[in-house]
């Protein structure tokens, strides 16, 4: 990410925006980098483990991710998104 390489958000909002796209392996690396920058940062917790819930092989680190995505944002968005989420994740 050139015009903002140490901004988490920025490297979310782009991860998010590559898995709308249909480009998981972008998503997931651009998720993973936010999290490396602020690894409290809810959205990317929850746009990570969104992401991996589509995959059946990797429903235990959706649930881990969707749950911290809950556990960071105590009373918004992302809390009831993520809980939402982890209902249809076995």
């Amino acid at each position: 990410m050139a015009l903002a390489p140490s901004d988490a958000l920025a490297h979310d909002v782009l991860g998010w925006a590559y898995q709308l796209a249909g480009r998981p392996a972008e998503a997931e690396g651009a998720l993973r980098r936010a999290l490396e920058l602020d690894p409290d940062l809810a959205s990317a917790h929850y746009h990570l483990g969104s992401l991996y819930a589509r995959v059946p092989s990797m429903q235990d680190r959706a649930r881990q991710h969707l749950q911290r995505a809950a556990d960071l944002d105590v009373h918004g968005y992302y809390r009831a998104r993520a809980e939402m989420l982890l209902a249809g994740v076995r």
